[in-house]
């Protein structure tokens, strides 16, 4: 969990210093530091605690509550791959744990490595069978890995454990529609609602069901309800302007400012700035192709490429050149 950062007001730093073997209160010491530890993770000493718990593990390496700090830190700072690492010296030091395993798996799946995800998550939904975010985690990653009825089966019995549980809803409700399941998909997410209403995540997988049912105006409400609990979520800003460009009864000008607010959020200052600052050379017509951009998340297997495909093959390809550019990785 990222912690949050306090203000500019200097703090005392921590320092570790190593055991000494001879030292009779060697234990005491140790104890009293890694409380430090803990207590500066806890009011959001970020830097001083990272450097203080890379001392402390390599001080005392068997130590559970520094390899946890040390973890959490790097995970808050997105260092990643380190943040595995240190994860993974939990699990060998608590092997029957299962938040240590839950932990790895999280880190592994926010590296992409899906296969370690799901054997952690495995793992830990074995030591803890009643635990239904261990299941939660596991179906989520079975979804991304497109196993959609193995990761039916887990959200399940996520929500057999923990009802009240928002997120497996919502991952449900994800799930039913790549099951093609779409009137149970809907009421997953809206119980997901119900549970938590200012969800912003299962009011956006919300309005994708009811986008997928062709039922746009109820999508556009569902991605303005998300922008409502979220404003800085590109995603359902673009999914919104989409929405709309279906249901209709917007005006051009509010299309256009809707328009602007996904590229603030989707796009920072500076890259907005060397977008408007780019000029491009127009070469002369004669001698050479027209060239032809198709920008679009439809290409593929998809209805779109459909209305296309015979466009594209009576095109003179003597005059025009044609470049496809898909901003979603279709089959």
């Amino acid at each position: 969990m990222r912690r949050a950062q306090r203000d500019g007001h200097r703090r005392p730093g921590l320092a570790m210093s190593a055991p000494h073997t001879s030292d009779p209160g060697t234990a005491g010491c140790h104890a009293h530091q890694a409380r430090r530890l803990r207590d500066a993770y806890r009011v959001g000493q970020t830097a001083a605690t990272l450097a203080a718990a890379r001392d402390f593990v390599a001080a005392w390496p068997a130590d559970p509550l520094g390899w946890t700090v040390l973890a959490e830190v790097l995970r808050a700072t997105e260092q990643w791959s380190e943040a595995l690492h240190a994860a993974e010296r939990l699990v060998e030091l608590l092997p029957d744990e299962a938040w240590t395993h839950q932990l790895v798996g999280l880190l592994a799946q926010r590296l992409e490595q899906l296969e370690r995800a799901e054997q952690s998550y495995r793992h830990a939904a074995r030591l803890a069978p009643h635990n239904g975010e261990a299941w939660c985690n596991l179906g989520l990653v079975l979804a991304r890995q497109k196993r959609f009825a193995e990761a039916e089966i887990c959200l399940r019995q996520a929500l057999e454990q923990a009802p009240g549980l928002a997120a497996a809803h919502t991952n449900l409700g994800v799930t039913l529609v790549s099951l093609g399941r779409l009137d149970e998909a809907v009421a997953a997410h809206r119980q997901a609602l119900a549970l938590r209403p200012d969800y912003a995540v299962a009011h956006y997988n919300l309005g994708n069901a009811l986008r997928e049912a062709c039922q746009f105006d109820a999508a556009a409400a569902a991605y303005r309800a998300t922008l409502r609990c979220q404003p800085c979520y590109p995603a359902a800003y673009s999914n919104l302007l989409f929405a709309l460009s279906y249901g209709g009864g917007e005006s051009p000008a509010a299309l256009r400012a809707l328009a602007a607010g996904w590229e603030e959020q989707a796009l920072t200052a500076a890259e907005r700035a060397a977008a408007r600052a780019q000029r491009f050379e127009r070469a002369p017509r004669a001698g050479r192709r027209l060239r032809i951009g198709i920008l679009s998340a439809e290409l593929g297997d998809h209805v779109v490429t459909m209305f296309l495909t015979a466009w594209l093959r009576a095109l003179d390809r003597s005059r025009f050149e044609v470049r496809l550019y898909p901003t979603k990785q279709r089959a």
